[in-house]
């Protein structure tokens, strides 16, 4: 079993807290977010197996969202 070399990911969240909801009382948090945000390919971890030979795990692909959050 091998570990790969290391790597470089980029993670990142932008939000909008407190915005507040008139008549409720209540506020609100609006926000982006991405993981793996420049798509960097790599691999995580590598194994060597007798039976398959050699079995490799990579890194997840680039993901993003949204979220909306409301506080009472």
């Amino acid at each position: 079993q091998t570990l790969t070399d290391s790597s470089f990911i980029v993670n990142s969240r932008l939000a909008l807290a407190e915005v507040p909801l008139p008549g409720t009382g209540a506020s609100a948090e609006f926000s982006v977010w991405a993981r793996n945000l420049l798509d960097e390919k790599f691999l995580f971890y590598r194994s060597i197996n007798p039976t398959l030979g050699d079995v490799g795990i990579f890194n997840e692909p680039r993901t993003y969202g949204i979220e909306a959050r409301v506080r009472f």
